[in-house]
Parts: C-alpha cells; sequence; structure tokens
C-alpha cells in the first residue's frame, strides 16, 4: 500500500516563540507517520499576523 503524501505548512506568529513553533511541527509530522503518511516537505513562515490571502 503507497503511503499518502503530505506537506505541512506553519505560519508562525510573533507570540509563539520558536521552540514550540518547532514542536509543533514535530508533533504534525509525528501525526502524519502515526497515520502511515510521508511528510515531502515542510514550508514555514513567519508574519506578523495572519493574512486572509496567504493563510490555509
Amino acid at each position: 500500500m503507497e503511503k499518502e503524501r503530505v506537506i505541512i505548512v506553519g505560519c508562525q506568529l510573533p507570540h509563539v516563540d520558536d521552540e514550540r513553533f518547532s514542536y509543533s511541527l514535530e508533533e504534525l509530522v509525528s501525526l502524519v507517520h502515526t497515520a502511515n503518511g510521508e511528510v515531502v516537505i515542510t514550508l514555514t513562515q513567519k508574519r506578523d499576523t495572519i493574512h486572509s490571502a496567504t493563510y490555509i
């Protein structure tokens, strides 16, 4: 059975420190693996605020 391929996308806001943000992404990767998925790439960005044009 072929694994589902997953792209993880994260947006870090100013009130979230680097360590907490990194931990959240690691937790997502773990959940993907638990669901028998494969993380293809992780994309992140730091933003001052959420913008509807770029928010997933």
